[in-house]
């Protein structure tokens, strides 16, 4: 019979002492080993290999069903284990996945502090009828049931909009929604334990037009208000953009509490509307974000010597996998984006942009970036809305993304997932999350 295609993990390191490039992440002294594992959709495990660190490594023979490649760094055969590193792969039909100079978590270093985040959580007009909040409600259930367990647990959970289906031109059909939703989910966030906070989508504050046989998405003003109402409790700042002089970025409502910053310990938090409404009824006026007011924040919060690190959140990417698909309306306004990024990248504060919108889980430096850029993206959108074209079962999941910071100062990004049911917004008890990506974000010196 014909052979059954197997896939092949490249691994490429600077040289044999482990010295990586990006941001200088250093194996541990006595590092000589790496151990590869890898885990199927339903966390069955495969032993792989355990080979001596060599400048490039190859482990062939990797079965297609797996998903999820491990790369543990030990100095004897046997461990301890000194750092990990965990990534999303697909070796279908004998693919070959090339890891260089992956950003290892240093396990002697453990973390103090974790916040989840994690967007697109709404079901799609055929499902609505299902679900009177058109939010996935078992997905994200099981989020906030698995939130408590993890050591430490997440002290907030970001929510980075598409909270709910809307794109309707009655402000009412939102508030109907997200009064469902409140209905459905408060009591899960408040037994969680973990403070909810909300950031709009463009699934909450625009509405959607056919021209020309295409559905275009268009700013639909009335629902900042809404949204800033319903979702009150789960806003913990009102220091956002408002049409008070000098009306830097041209608002054209007030988006006090859309885009909103707070500190927590060491932490400062900068969340974005990147559907910030400055006029106009088109799809080109869509994607915006207040420049100015984010560069006053950026700033501040640099000068802030309370702060060390700031993690930027919004509901749009800078620039994604996903370009070139059938979304026309994908990322923050190309008007803004570099600039957006710009802004982010020159701060050195900042650790990266957490965002969704893209319903997959990716990350890096976004494709768009400036040549040598380092500032990396997170795309956590695979909260459980259905998945697109570029990413599908069985290397699609759902779930969400922990970032923590360590007692070094390092920040860890985890990504926990569990497969896509069929149908995607099945109404069943979802099973356990299993870890899905593990890397270091940002290296401390």
């Amino acid at each position: 019979g014909t052979p059954t295609p197997t896939g092949t993990l490249v691994l490429n390191t600077s040289d044999t002492s482990g010295v990586r490039a990006a941001r200088a992440v250093t194996l541990p002294t006595g590092a000589r080993f790496f151990r590869f594992t890898g885990r199927d959709p339903h966390d069955t495990k495969f032993f792989l290999a355990l080979l001596a660190i060599q400048p490039q490594l190859q482990v062939p023979n990797i079965p297609t069903s797996v998903v999820t490649v491990q790369v543990d760094v030990l100095s004897q055969q046997t461990g301890p284990t000194l750092a990990s590193f965990v990534t999303p792969a697909s070796f279908t039909g004998g693919a070959t996945v090339t890891l260089t100079d992956p950003p290892y978590v240093d396990e002697s270093d453990p973390l103090q502090r974790r916040f989840a985040f994690l967007g697109c959580n709404r079901v799609n007009k055929e499902q609505k009828e299902d679900y009177a909040s058109t939010a996935n409600e078992q997905q994200l259930l099981q989020d906030l049931r698995e939130f408590p367990l993890h050591s430490p647990p997440p002290r907030y959970f970001f929510f980075t909009g598409d909270i709910v289906l809307n794109l309707e031109d009655d402000p009412n059909t939102l508030q109907q929604q997200l009064y469902h939703w409140h209905n459905a989910m408060d009591r899960a966030v408040q037994d969680s334990g973990t403070q909810m906070v909300a950031i709009a989508g463009n699934h909450e504050m625009l509405t959607q037009r056919k021209t020309n046989h295409t559905k275009v998405e268009i700013p639909n003003p009335p629902t900042g208000a809404v949204f800033m109402s319903e979702m009150a409790q789960y806003i913990p700042s009102s220091d956002g953009p408002t049409m008070d002089s000098p009306n830097l970025d041209e608002l054209q409502r007030d988006e006090s509490r859309l885009s909103f910053t707070f500190q927590s310990d060491a932490l400062f938090f900068i969340c974005v509307n990147t559907e910030t409404y400055k006029g106009g009824e088109t799809s080109g006026d869509t994607g915006l974000v207040p420049l100015a007011w984010l560069e006053q924040k950026l700033e501040a919060a640099q000068a802030d010597v309370s702060v060390q690190h700031i993690f930027v959140l919004g509901h749009k990417p800078v620039g994604s996998a996903k370009d070139g698909d059938d979304d026309l309306q994908n990322t923050i306004n190309p008007l803004q984006a570099l600039l957006f990024y710009r802004a982010l990248a020159q701060t050195p504060k900042v650790r990266g942009y957490l965002t969704a919108h893209a319903h997959m889980w990716e990350w890096g430096v976004p494709p768009n970036a400036p040549p040598g850029s380092t500032l990396p993206q997170v795309i956590a959108g695979n909260g459980g809305s259905e998945t697109n074209s570029l990413f599908q079962p069985p290397h699609s999941y759902f779930g969400y993304s922990l970032a923590g910071v360590t007692q070094g100062g390092s920040v860890v990004i985890e990504s926990w997932g569990r497969p896509v049911p069929d149908p995607y917004s099945a109404n069943t008890t979802q099973p356990a999350s299993t870890l899905r990506a593990r890397f270091t974000l940002y290296d401390a010196p």
